[in-house]
């Protein structure tokens, strides 16, 4: 690759020249970034929809390390350049997954400075799509498996950095450019799925609590169902919105809704979102989905007595009935399925 070319002959005589060189490489590689056509290399296309996935000459995918350097370039020497430093963020992407273990301290580091809120929104954009890319691997990071040189004050960081990623201006009142508008399609889907798959661990529960991140979810419930009424008409088709993870992640990390608490209009809104997740039947085309079972259970109780609730959570109860050696064969795990089972018996005790 030119770039590492480059950055390999960086010296401290000639830095300069050989800087320029890898940041000529970077632009041309993420004007390739999409499928149809070359690109802006900043056209914000590129940040959510952009594939930079290379091969070698013989097929072979690059090993992980092969972008050690590309992290330690990020890392040392693009602190003041904010053009190259999204570029570099875009090119990583590539990856197509958790960075090598050797570099996961400063690689962190690097992205916690990236997320900041005075970064423009390509920088804090980009990394917002690199851990939304490493989610279930990021999620598997737990102080029981909490790899060399990583520990809970860097992630507790990261925790903070990820809400100035979506929300910079959070605590002031300011005119939104579109990109950093209160909601932004793109952006916040990449959030929610990203906090989706961090609710999972336990670990992580406080943080998201603590660090404003369910505040943020119940916020943006209201925001989904706006979109979701409105997204025929004003969407292309194919638009999608997790909005389904959204009365989960509630459920899993703020059961009775009372850590913050909801309004009476959040609630209803909740209501309304919670209401649309069961009859959109999601657990039928999703198996992922399944492990969010028993946490959307619980936050459905909250609505207990709407009559419409029985007749979706008996749905449910049927068809995990009728297709659990189906859910296993498909890879959904067996304590997954039965636990979905017994918290929808478990709705109607």
């Amino acid at each position: 690759m030119a770039g590492y070319d480059a950055y390999r002959q960086m010296t401290p005589e000639d830095d300069a020249s050989h800087q320029a060189n890898v940041r000529t490489a970077l632009r041309t590689m993420v004007v390739h970034g999409l499928d149809h056509s070359l690109s802006l290399p900043d056209s914000e296309e590129l940040i959510w929809n952009g594939d930079l996935r290379w091969r070698h000459s013989n097929g072979d995918k690059p090993r992980r390390e092969e972008f050690n350097w590309l992290v330690d370039y990020l890392a040392d020497k693009t602190k003041d350049d904010d053009e190259t430093e999204g570029d570099a963020l875009l090119a990583l992407s590539a990856m197509q997954g958790l960075w090598s273990s050797a570099e996961q301290p400063s690689f962190i580091n690097a992205l916690i400075r990236c997320m900041d809120k005075d970064k423009p929104f390509r920088v804090r954009h980009a990394a917002l799509r690199l851990l939304y890319d490493t989610r279930g691997e990021l999620a598997a990071i737990t102080n029981v498996s909490m790899p060399h040189g990583i520990n809970p004050n860097l992630l507790d960081s990261l925790s903070r950095a990820l809400l100035t990623a979506v929300c910079p201006n959070q605590d002031q009142t300011v005119h939104y450019s579109e990109s950093d508008a209160p909601f932004h399609e793109e952006r916040d889907g990449r959030y929610i799925s990203l906090i989706f798959s961090l609710a999972k661990t336990d670990g992580w529960h406080q943080r998201l609590t603590h660090d404003g991140h369910i505040k943020r979810c119940i916020d943006l419930v209201d925001e989904v169902n706006e979109w979701e009424s409105r997204a025929p008409e004003t969407y292309p088709p194919g638009s999608y919105l997790p909005g389904s993870y959204l009365p989960v992640i509630i459920g899993r990390i703020n059961p009775t809704c009372e850590d913050p608490p909801l309004s009476s209009a959040q609630k209803r809104s909740l209501g309304q979102l919670i209401k649309k997740t069961w009859c959109a039947h999601i657990y039928k085309n999703d198996d992922d989905y399944v492990d969010a079972i028993p946490a959307l259970v619980t936050v459905t109780k909250l609505f207990s007595q709407e009559a419409w609730l029985a007749d979706e959570v008996r749905g449910a109860l049927e068809y995990f009935q009728e297709e659990r050696a189906t859910l296993v064969n498909n890879g959904v795990a067996q304590a997954t399925v039965d636990a979905a089972l017994s918290s929808l018996k478990g709705f109607y005790k």
